[in-house]
């Protein structure tokens, strides 16, 4: 059963909640881990697959946008469901994933606007009624 945490951004700004889901990504390539970043639609998978490149000066994180023909890199990103060989999904869309239990980890990243927040409460729920023990982490913009 995978471990899961809501990660709730005081600030309302969805690229501050990307930029959360790049710095959770960082972390977990820098541990080995496969990773896939679930997003809301094709504008902020693309907004991903440029902060990935650029959200610190000295970060290197290989990605690619999913689905590809032959997943190479350790992390990926899209709208759909990731490869069965990532480990911990992190996901910025509103939807509850499928496969949850296919995981090791899943980062629920909430931004602070009202359909977010929303759509996170119905995820939590969710998680629950299913018999998992979901963490909640507050991430300032500092």
């Amino acid at each position: 059963m995978p471990k899961i945490d809501f990660y709730v951004t005081k600030n309302t700004s969805p690229q501050f909640a990307l930029r959360t889901a790049c710095r959770i990504a960082e972390k977990a390539h820098q541990a080995g881990l496969r990773v896939h970043i679930q997003t809301r639609n094709d504008s902020d998978t693309q907004t991903l697959d440029t902060l990935l490149w650029t959200f610190r000066d000295r970060s290197f994180i290989p990605h690619e946008i999913y689905p590809t023909s032959a997943v190479t890199c350790p992390v990926t990103i899209g709208t759909e469901n990731g490869p069965a060989e990532a480990e911990i999904l992190i996901n910025t869309s509103d939807q509850v994933p499928e496969n949850t239990k296919n995981y090791q980890r899943i980062a629920e990243i909430i931004d602070h606007q009202t359909e977010s927040i929303h759509a996170g409460r119905e995820r939590y729920r969710f998680y629950r009624e299913q018999g998992f023990e979901p963490q909640h982490h507050e991430v300032s913009s500092s």
